[in-house]
């Protein structure tokens, strides 16, 4: 399951110009608090869990953070997708509110229906690393397949 969502990044970017890798941080941050449930950064975050800076948050999760983190990114995206233009048109302090705001929804909705507690669940470091290196593996597994398959793609559309 790949977590770091590329087409949340790639809309947010191509969104809002110069400003959208700095506000991809701060939804990517949002996500996971509200998956979470810290108010700190990321960064101040991992440091307190003392997390190497390699192990990302979607490595440390269980698959039942994995999956709350999807649907927190999922909900992320439509938001942003569904109210671009509006989003375009306001100043950077209240699109953060919104953010923040979206944030605070995905995360009563955890709370509220009992998964407010994903902190306790997190994986070890050496769990983390072990699900990064499975992840990276079926990744390139993936690629492989993909790769292979092509060549006959292209020779059944040629046909």
């Amino acid at each position: 399951m790949m977590l770091k969502n590329a087409s949340l990044q790639e809309l947010i970017a191509g969104g809002f110009g110069q400003t959208g890798c700095k506000l991809y941080a701060i939804a990517a941050n949002h996500i996971n608090q509200a998956v979470l449930g810290f108010t700190q950064t990321t960064t101040s975050f991992k440091k307190q869990q003392q997390l190497p800076r390699h192990i990302s948050i979607p490595d440390i999760l269980n698959m039942q953070g994995q999956v709350a983190r999807c649907y927190a990114e999922t909900c992320f995206q439509k938001f942003v997708s569904d109210n671009l233009q509006r989003l375009r048109d306001l100043p950077e302090a209240d699109l953060i509110k919104e953010f923040t705001q979206l944030k605070l929804n995905i995360r009563q909705g955890f709370v509220s229906t009992g998964m407010g507690d994903l902190q306790a669940k997190v994986l070890t470091v050496a769990e983390a690393k072990k699900h990064k290196a499975e992840i990276g593996l079926q990744s390139r597994k993936q690629q492989k397949l993909l790769q292979a398959e092509q060549p006959k793609l292209i020779m059944c559309t040629a046909v």
